[in-house]
């Protein structure tokens, strides 16, 4: 699958081919259809938060599950990850 990395500090993001995680039993695996890419990211270059590398950026996804755990009850392959917020509640074609 692919992914934005920051594989050096101070460099620039790259897009990387990285293996397909394996969600543990309490954790679902979601595919990302659009991410969000913010100040915080532009952070992350520089080493603001501590982070190891290679470091997959963006904190702001909006996907879908496409599989899940052994311990994990409430959520189904295919169900959005979102719902709840008051944005997510309504109809509005911005998001």
């Amino acid at each position: 699958m692919k992914a934005i990395q920051i594989k050096e500090f101070g460099a620039p993001y790259t897009v990387s081919e990285v293996d397909k995680p394996k969600p543990k039993p309490h954790q679902l695996l979601v595919q990302i259809k659009a991410g969000g890419f913010c100040h915080t990211d532009c952070m992350a270059l520089d080493n603001a938060f501590c982070s190891k590398l290679p470091f997959i950026g963006s904190h702001e996804p909006a996907g879908v599950v496409v599989e899940v755990g052994s311990d994990v009850q409430g959520c189904l392959n295919f169900d959005s990850c979102c719902g709840r917020a008051s944005f997510c509640r309504r109809i509005h074609k911005l998001i």
